[in-house]
């Protein structure tokens, strides 16, 4: 398996997954720390945590990889794209209060996980974007 994608696709698809693992250890510290979820019992708030944090990270990683520049920044992305983005995201958030929570085994969230949440996507967002940069001067991408 190559460390880069060469293959012509837009952004370092490969060196994302070990990016998004790193960027979810801070996020499974305060599930364990915090809200107890070491406990078998509060498993399905772990999940719905970690459910929700994979879809706003991967949703938010296309802005990231879509351009050379900095994302929200130095370049927007077309209003489609923006409002699909905003459009999931906000999907993701509703779910867990939704009447298909329960349906789906989710459960809802504390409000400290939404800050958390923040956090933990700022991080993603600009580890990737600085791996993004050192790829693109190595011209690996």
């Amino acid at each position: 398996m190559a460390l880069i994608n060469t293959s012509g696709a837009a952004g370092p698809s490969l060196a994302e997954p070990p990016i998004h693992t790193k960027a979810e250890d801070p996020q499974h510290s305060c599930f364990a720390r915090l809200f107890h979820c070491w406990d078998p019992s509060r498993a399905p708030l772990f999940q719905t945590g970690w459910f929700v944090e994979s879809l706003m990270t991967q949703t938010l990683i296309i802005h990231v990889i879509r351009t050379n520049k900095i994302p929200f920044l130095q370049s927007r992305a077309s209003w489609p794209l923006t409002a699909t983005t905003l459009s999931i995201m906000a999907f993701g958030m509703w779910l867990p209060y939704s009447p298909l929570a329960s349906s789906l085994g989710l459960v809802h969230l504390p409000r400290l996980y939404w800050p958390i949440l923040l956090l933990t996507l700022l991080g993603y967002v600009s580890l990737t974007q600085a791996i993004k940069v050192w790829l693109l001067r190595l011209k690996g991408i």
